[in-house]
């Protein structure tokens, strides 16, 4: 468990890097936190931290993020959310859950969080 955090936690560092002050990544970081603020207020809980997963991307950093979600599902502290996902029924299966039923997973389907500068990496927030 403590090397999957440890994963998790260089993902992390990583997309921090990845994020610079220019402009068009302020934009998008913007865009983010647009769209979690319009999504917390229709939620019944707060969350401490957000993960943002997309289904598509780097496929080590998105394995990584995805045991972190199977391991981390029942804590209700973290709001998981699923974005330009291909197949619901397959990642149910990957992860033996069924995301749908989870209360502190929402799939986004719409992909609207699958708008900032690099989506094919996860992301955490601390909110």
């Amino acid at each position: 468990m403590s090397k999957l955090i440890s994963q998790l936690f260089i993902v992390i560092i990583f997309n921090s890097i990845m994020y610079s002050c220019s402009s068009e990544d302020k934009r998008k970081e913007q865009y983010i936190s647009i769209q979690i603020n319009k999504l917390i207020p229709t939620l019944d809980k707060c969350y401490r931290r957000i993960v943002i997963l997309p289904g598509q991307g780097c496929s080590g950093c998105i394995t990584v993020a995805e045991n972190y979600l199977k391991n981390s599902y029942k804590n209700k502290d973290i709001l998981f959310i699923l974005t330009n996902i291909s197949s619901i029924k397959i990642l149910n299966h990957k992860l033996n859950i069924d995301v749908k039923k989870m209360s502190n997973i929402f799939i986004d389907e719409n992909n609207m969080f699958s708008k900032y500068k690099n989506p094919i990496y996860p992301v955490v927030i601390i909110y």
